[in-house]
């Protein structure tokens, strides 16, 4: 997910940034040309906020990006210095938090279960003798 930024001069309306902001936005066309789109307003900036689950967010945020689709943008969110957009640059979604604490318990399950495994097979190498007959 990115942020972008278009920042208003103080004492102006946020008309500017809304524009601004509009243009970005219909010529959005993936988080990865985010940098080069961006050069064309000198009063915007974007900084990459990482991977996200909607629980991480504050109401406020979900609510914004919820709709979103993979690759799409957030309406313009305004302020009193800037107008904001956000950008998902990929979603997965999940039905419940029970699919994805099923996917990372097996996981961890296996990992446990190849220590497990590594420590038996020391263990019976550390007890084996040769009997000669």
């Amino acid at each position: 997910m990115q942020q972008i930024v278009f920042f208003t001069v103080r004492g102006t309306s946020s008309a500017e940034g809304r524009a601004n902001a509009d243009a970005f936005r219909s010529r959005f066309s993936g988080c990865d040309t985010t940098a080069a789109l961006i050069s064309e307003f000198p009063s915007a900036a974007f900084k990459n906020i990482g991977r996200l689950t909607l629980d991480d967010m504050d109401d406020e945020m979900r609510g914004i990006v919820e709709s979103v689709p993979a690759g799409g943008t957030s309406n313009p969110v305004t302020t009193d210095e800037a107008v904001t957009v956000f950008a998902v640059c990929s979603r997965r979604d999940f039905e419940d938090d029970a699919v994805a604490r099923r996917e990372v318990e097996q996981e961890l399950a296996s990992e446990e279960g190849q220590r497990l495994s590594r420590r038996l097979l020391i263990e019976v190498r550390q007890r084996a003798t040769i009997e000669y007959r």
